[in-house]
């Protein structure tokens, strides 16, 4: 069962330039045509905010870390 998504957010782009379902995948693809940016793991159908706490990636310190503004606001870089 899927429950990664890997988005590639080109460099300098407004949105997102490609989605897959693999990390080597988004790699093939980004190196056939030399692009540069950012590529993303996300889980599926579950907001980062939600998967970062669960996992235990993120443990909120202010109340303002609860509020609407940071949740739509964040994201979780991690190695993989």
């Amino acid at each position: 069962m899927l429950d990664t998504i890997w988005v590639f957010h080109g460099e300098g782009g407004r949105f997102s330039s490609g989605v897959f379902t693999s990390n080597e995948k988004a790699e093939i693809w980004i190196n056939r045509h030399k692009l540069s940016g950012v590529l993303t793991a996300y889980p599926i159908d579950e907001g980062v905010y939600d998967w970062a706490l669960f996992n235990d990636f993120f443990n909120v310190k202010k109340q303002a870390q609860m509020e609407a503004n940071f949740i739509q606001q964040f994201s979780q870089t991690l190695a993989m």
